[in-house]
């Protein structure tokens, strides 16, 4: 099967692919720096803001964040949905203030720990730090961090090395990211029961990737059939029970083999999108009785992060603009739609239910609207 190379060119339309080179070296350089535990500088117009993930922050690095800015004292920041979890109403981000907070451990006990652990303290809405959050959470990092508003230029700089971002550069990433996916590699992977695919792997400028498992020999006459599937480490590799997902990549390739050919898109989204350190904070949290929903929310996450444009951009690589999709997630259906392709139909897909994910697929019907139709 021929795949087109050039769906991911340039638009004469957009901006330049400096513009997006820019983006993606700038945004790069402060997530390297925030999984460091050093500090970065969000530039909105004139202003500086410096900014420090809560994310592995040790105490010599709180020390010398602190150092940079003599005289004040800089504040936490967290995220909306954290904040609704603390019992506090907020649209925006809030912050606390650090009179008490001064280690790495309290930190991350107010950003991070059960909501019953955590005392409440005074809190301010804080919406210049959105952006900042935002980064982090593109890094896979706690949507947590410290921050000095408003920082004077030369003193922001005392350091030389901590690297500058755009607000624009952070809000243009993931357009930037998506541009840069390039189809890099493709081979036939015989897989168990004597189903044939061929995988074709996706790359992008920052070294992620995308899979698309084509299975059989779907036709370019009609839509092509699809399983969108978020990667999940326990289940798919190591067989969790926790949740149905290992179950549903193999019966979405059985089914699409028996359908007469489709494709599994294997989109690096694990977790719900928040990475696999996160999920598995998460699942800390439910073993103390939160759902699904709660945990993410309580790490400041929201209750999805997946997005679905590049499954939409993979689809018209392999040469298709209508697709039938295997799926119990209408908002999987309602994002394709959002990216101009057109969903000719939903199948059902539905795998067993245990002992152990019985709450978790509950969750999924009862808050995040899936269509599931379990017998009790």
């Amino acid at each position: 099967m021929t795949i087109s190379a050039d769906i991911f060119q340039f638009s004469t339309e957009t901006p330049s692919a400096g513009r997006y080179e820019h983006v993606l070296m700038t945004v790069q350089a402060a997530i390297a720096a925030a999984r460091l535990g050093k500090p970065f500088l969000v530039r909105e117009g004139q202003r500086l803001h410096l900014c420090q993930a809560v994310d592995g922050v040790s105490e010599d690095g709180l020390r010398d964040f602190k150092a940079l800015q003599v005289g004040r004292s800089p504040v936490l920041i967290l995220t909306g949905e954290r904040a609704d979890i603390l019992g506090f109403e907020a649209e925006n981000p809030i912050s606390v203030p650090m009179t008490t907070v001064d280690t790495p451990q309290s930190l991350y006990a107010i950003a991070a720990d059960h909501p019953a652990k955590v005392n409440r303290r005074p809190v301010y809405e804080e919406a210049d730090a959105k952006a900042a959050l935002r980064l982090l959470t593109i890094a896979k990092l706690l949507p947590a961090c410290l921050f000095y508003g408003d920082v004077a230029q030369p003193l922001a700089h005392k350091a030389s090395d901590i690297p500058v971002v755009d607000v624009e550069a952070i809000t243009d990433f993931a357009d930037a990211k998506l541009r840069s996916m390039r189809r890099k590699s493709e081979a036939p992977i015989p897989v168990r029961g004597g189903i044939e695919t061929r995988m074709v792997v996706f790359e992008y400028a920052t070294g992620e990737t995308e899979i698309a498992l084509l299975v059989g020999k779907p036709q370019l006459a009609s839509g092509l059939t699809i399983r969108i599937h978020s990667a999940c480490v326990t289940g798919d590799i190591f067989g969790s029970e926790r949740c149905d997902c290992g179950d549903q990549l193999r019966l979405s390739i059985e089914k699409l083999h028996e359908l007469g050919g489709g494709a599994v898109l294997y989109l690096d989204q694990e977790g719900r999108g928040i990475g696999l350190s996160n999920k598995i904070r998460a699942y800390e949290l439910q073993d103390q009785a939160l759902d699904t929903v709660d945990a993410n929310r309580t790490l400041g996450f929201g209750d999805d992060m997946r997005e679905y444009a590049m499954a939409a951009a993979m689809v018209r690589a392999l040469g298709w603009q209508s697709v039938s999709i295997l799926t119990n997630n209408p908002n999987k259906v309602s994002a394709l739609e959002a990216q101009g392709l057109t969903v000719e139909k939903r199948i059902p897909h539905q795998a067993p239910m245990n002992e152990n994910n019985s709450h978790y697929l509950q969750t999924k019907a009862r808050r995040s609207g899936h269509m599931l139709t379990y017998k009790s």
